[in-house]
């Protein structure tokens, strides 16, 4: 097994407990990153299906990367808009970088393929691991002091 096989099945195993431990012990907004990691997931099996039967070209994906990424964006942002957690933050910010690393590659600025796989994957784990641990952190402050909102109210807010 390879250094890169191992990184990758490292990286596999680390969204499958994120989605597991979200989709078991989080709240509401742990179990919706949860679902934005599965469609991510579900986006790059496609890929996969379609490279082995199909043959993609790498431009057709490089443009199934960037949808997965923008997608990831997307359902972290809307997360991040409501949630009252910090690590939607975390992750919307990770993948904005993740989409950066494909502007990047389109104005040509990279063109070494090691740093392209590294700043496009990098970001997408961090917000993996952010994910699990702010699962864990809302766990442990469900259990000291009970239960909370997930979602910030806005219907409340004085007018300006």
């Amino acid at each position: 097994m390879s250094v890169l096989q191992f990184l990758y099945f490292g990286f596999l195993a680390t969204v499958f407990v994120a989605i597991g431990l979200s989709l078991w012990k989080g709240g509401e907004p742990e179990r919706g990153g949860a679902g934005v990691l599965l469609v991510m997931l579900a986006i790059s099996w496609f890929a996969g299906a379609f490279v082995q039967t199909v043959g993609l070209s790498e431009e057709a994906m490089r443009a199934i990367s960037v949808s997965e990424d923008v997608a990831g964006l997307g359902g972290f942002g809307l997360i991040a808009t409501r949630a009252r957690r910090v690590w939607p933050l975390v992750c919307t910010a990770m993948q904005l970088l993740s989409v950066l690393t494909h502007v990047v590659y389109f104005l040509g600025m990279v063109d070494r393929p090691i740093v392209l796989n590294f700043m496009n994957h990098t970001p997408t784990f961090t917000a993996t691991v952010s994910l699990i641990v702010g699962t864990l952190l809302h766990v442990r402050r469900s259990q000291r002091f009970g239960p909370e909102r997930d979602w910030q109210d806005f219907r409340n807010l004085p007018s300006v």
